[in-house]
């Protein structure tokens, strides 16, 4: 590993690119491809690239202290989810290999972490940029698609109950939704950068997307973002925040008008929208969109996942195919609305328990690099060009942590019942990369004075 590059190996782009289309933004290929046979295959070739690029990179990998804890959580999780979930306690106890081959594209996220590390170590610069660009290509396809009725994508359209314009959603988002996270990091940073930028520009564009999906998770991240970065800018950086306040006001004006000159009807769905957040805390849910929302956010109103839950506490239901259909099956088993009770029914305390691992591993990461950069702070902006892209995922992922954490009834969303989970395994790999990054950068730079550059990794 050496210092700032601008030229990259082939195969980290092809690397990066698999990685970005991993998740399927845009949905091209659920739409029409085998979801099952395109993530095998993608799986396979971004490890194949891992190895291409270095033979020794398993030792480099395992070398970091953050991998090997996390290899060790993982582990722990993977026997308990095979042994206990998918075959001791299955449904499909007698048929041992069903639940395995079922499930065999969900265990591929696990090891995602590794070979994003290695990549994100010696080429984060990269993905930054390419990231950048791919969001920006394919909203721009989706904002054509709902101007203009163009068929660049193919979007689910449909009405909104409480309010009276319709909702459009794409058919996979990728980690596109990571991008506003990102670009908020980048957007507090004294820097003049053509991929700073281009980040920010597709930051603009899915909180656009967010605003015509109408979606209440995602108007709350809307809401709480520019707090959560006023709050750890002026703490992470200790920054005077006067640089992003006008900027946010800038982009929160540039957004206004561009609503209202090409979407007007979804200023007052935006207001209806809040409108509705509150309705739904409020005493009486006087609609059916209410009272779902409602029970969605209780932890004890879903009886049919709590009879699960009650069947056995310790180890859960075990694999049910029930959990993963959209409407629960003939069980109710609503795994993708529920998110943290459905993981209390189908893993049962211990299974959580043993999964929680993640989660204090993640509080002691954030915890140790945040104390070490509010320390560095005058190191951190003077070697700006430099440690800008490491601060970018680094804050951008702490954000979307911290909003993970809000959202309470999608606690343990990484072992849930959805299709996107893998956002926070590629998200944990560049947080471990972008952190190896940052200490490799300096190394590079203060190799005369290595006092200067703590193990942080």
């Amino acid at each position: 590993m050496s210092g700032v590059k601008t030229k990259y190996p082939a195969v980290d782009y092809f690397f990066w690119l698999i990685i970005i289309f991993y998740l399927d933004p845009g949905g091209f290929i659920l739409v029409n491809f085998n979801m099952r046979i395109a993530l095998s295959i993608m799986f396979v070739l971004l490890w194949l690239c891992f190895f291409a690029a270095d033979m020794g990179a398993l030792r480099f990998v395992f070398g970091n202290k953050w991998i090997r804890a996390y290899s060790i959580i993982i582990g722990l999780w993977l026997i308990y989810y095979v042994f206990i979930y998918d075959v001791l306690n299955s449904v499909y106890f007698d048929d041992q290999f069903t639940p395995i081959i079922k499930t065999g594209t969900y265990l591929f996220q696990f090891f995602m972490v590794i070979p994003i590390y290695f990549f994100a170590c010696r080429s984060l610069v990269l993905f930054i940029k390419l990231f950048s660009l791919v969001t920006i290509i394919i909203l721009t396809m989706y904002l054509i698609t709902v101007l203009f009725n163009a068929g660049l994508l193919t979007l689910y359209i449909g009405p909104r109950g409480y309010t009276a314009v319709n909702r459009y959603l794409l058919r996979g988002y990728g980690i596109m939704q990571l991008a506003p996270y990102f670009g908020a990091a980048l957007l507090i940073l004294p820097l003049k950068s053509r991929v700073r930028n281009m980040m920010i520009i597709a930051a603009f564009m899915v909180v656009l997307m967010w605003i015509l999906t109408i979606v209440r998770r995602q108007m709350i991240a809307m809401l709480m973002l520019s707090l959560w970065i006023f709050i750890i800018g002026s703490q992470l950086l200790r920054l005077k925040l006067f640089r992003y306040q006008r900027n946010m006001i800038m982009l929160l004006f540039s957004l206004i008008v561009v609503v209202y000159v090409f979407f007007p009807d979804y200023l007052s769905a935006t207001t209806d929208t809040y409108k509705n957040m509150v309705e739904v805390f409020e005493d009486e849910a006087t609609t059916a969109d209410l009272r779902s929302e409602r029970r969605r956010m209780s932890l004890t109103a879903n009886e049919y996942i709590l009879r699960a839950f009650n069947r056995n506490r310790l180890f859960g239901t075990g694999y049910n195919p029930q959990w993963y259909k959209g409407d629960g099956g003939k069980e109710r088993l609503e795994g993708s609305d529920y998110v943290f009770i459905s993981c209390l029914g189908m893993y049962g305390i211990v299974g959580v328990s043993v999964f929680s691992l993640y989660y204090i591993l993640m509080f002691i990461f954030f915890r140790k690099i945040f104390i070490w950069i509010k320390k560095n702070n005058k190191l951190m902006l003077s070697s700006v060009k430099i440690s800008w892209p490491s601060l970018c995922i680094f804050t951008g992922g702490l954000i979307f942590f911290l909003q993970h954490l809000i959202e309470y009834p999608n606690w343990f969303y990484m072992i849930g019942a959805v299709a996107d989970s893998s956002k926070f395994f590629i998200l944990t790999g560049l947080l471990f990369g972008a952190v190896k990054y940052l200490e490799v950068q300096l190394y590079y730079i203060y190799q005369g004075s290595l006092a200067s550059v703590p193990d942080l990794g």
